[in-house]
C-alpha cells in the first residue's frame, strides 16, 4: 500500500496507524463511511457498531518511520507490535483489540 505524504505543520506526528477495512460486495466508499464511520470516528466509541469492531490496525509506525517508507505491505500476517498498535479509543468491553497485518482473503475488496 502506497503511503500518502502528511505535514508536520501543527507539530510532529508521534504515531500513525494503517487501518484496513473489508468492503462488502458493491459497496462504495460513501456506503462504507455510513457503515463504519469516517476516518475521524472509526475505532472510537462514536463509531457505528461495525466501526468499533470491523476495521483493524494492520500496521503502526512512528512519524519518522512513516516518512522514510514509501509503501507498506498489507496482508503479510506480520504482528503489529509497535507501541502505536496498542493505542485504542474503543472502550466497549466486549471488543477484542487484535491489531496485526491479517491475511487478505482472495476476491475480497479492502480499503485502508
Amino acid at each position: 500500500m502506497a503511503l500518502p505524504a502528511f505535514s508536520d505543520r501543527n507539530g510532529p506526528i508521534r504515531c500513525c496507524q494503517i487501518i484496513v477495512i473489508a468492503m462488502d460486495e458493491g459497496e462504495s466508499l460513501a456506503d462504507l463511511e455510513t457503515r463504519v464511520g469516517g476516518p475521524d470516528v472509526m475505532l472510537t466509541d462514536d463509531a457505528p457498531d461495525e466501526g468499533k469492531t470491523e476495521p483493524y490496525v494492520a500496521v503502526a509506525l512512528s512519524g519518522e518511520e512513516y516518512k522514510s517508507m514509501g509503501e507498506v505491505p498489507i496482508g503479510d500476517e506480520a504482528p503489529c507490535d509497535h507501541e502505536c498498535c496498542q493505542q485504542k479509543e474503543v472502550t466497549v468491553d466486549d471488543h477484542e483489540w487484535n491489531p496485526g497485518n491479517r491475511e487478505l482473503r482472495p476476491g475480497q475488496m479492502y480499503t485502508g
